[in-house]
């Protein structure tokens, strides 16, 4: 009995009227989230694009030079192509040990919670006088 009094109030709520502006509002705000939703805006704008799971579509990537190397680095670093560090200047492909990010073609030992070229994430650099504080570019005084 509870549950359909329940029912009822919903449904006396949902009988009320609206007015126009507030209808126009919600139906904006539904079609917006509906375009964030189909834009597929899961990832932070400011992350670095993923890399492909697989070592061959990685690899694929690289000039055909590298690519013999990079499946051998690739398969060093057990799959992980986040861990692939290609030379921008050399046939080099080598596995950067975990905590290292390939910056310039070179592995190179990062602290992510304060570094400004890999804030947070290989790759990821705070711009516009940002300062890295704790994995997040900070702006000002933090």
């Amino acid at each position: 009995m509870n549950h359909r009094f329940e029912f009822d109030e919903w449904a006396k709520d949902l009988a009320r009227g609206v007015s126009r502006r507030e209808a126009l509002r919600r139906l904006g705000g539904g079609l917006a989230g509906a375009l964030l939703a189909a834009l597929g805006l899961a990832r932070a704008w400011g992350a670095p694009a993923p890399r492909p799971a697989k070592c061959s579509d990685y690899c694929n990537t690289l000039p055909r030079s590298q690519r013999a190397n990079c499946n051998n680095a690739c398969k060093q670093c057990g799959g992980h192509t986040e861990n692939v560090c290609a030379s921008r200047n050399s046939d080099k492909v080598v596995c950067c040990d975990a905590g290292a990010c390939c910056t310039n073609g070179a592995c190179t030992a990062t602290d992510v919670l304060t570094s400004n070229t890999n804030c947070g994430a290989c790759g990821h650099a705070c711009e516009g006088g940002s300062t890295c504080w704790f994995g997040l570019c900070q702006s000002g005084g933090g």
